[in-house]
């Protein structure tokens, strides 16, 4: 006897495979929603981290143009010569 046979022929075999077929989806459902929070958290909390870092940053630019330590000419210079450091001029630094 074939399996489709077997399906067919047997009294829950349809439904008993319908059945099983819905509670495997709901279980993966269940997976991939907890995997969507769990992302949805992660991408919160690197939000947060940037937009702290960002403050900071801007925060030190400032004290460092306000006291005289640097010109706003002598910081982009800096600022250009650092972010070729990584091999490009792409406004950001890269780390290998």
């Amino acid at each position: 006897m074939s399996i489709l046979e077997y399906l067919l022929d047997h009294p829950h075999g349809t439904r008993g495979l319908q059945r099983e077929m819905a509670a495997r989806s709901t279980a993966l459902a269940r997976q991939i929603g907890a995997l969507n929070r769990k992302r949805k958290d992660e991408l919160e909390a690197l939000r947060s981290a940037l937009a702290r870092l960002m403050l900071v940053v801007e925060t030190q630019q400032r004290l460092l143009l306000q006291k005289g330590l640097c010109t706003q000419k002598e910081f982009d210079e800096v600022l250009r010569a650092v972010d070729l450091e990584d091999g490009a001029a792409d406004g950001q630094l890269r780390r290998r």
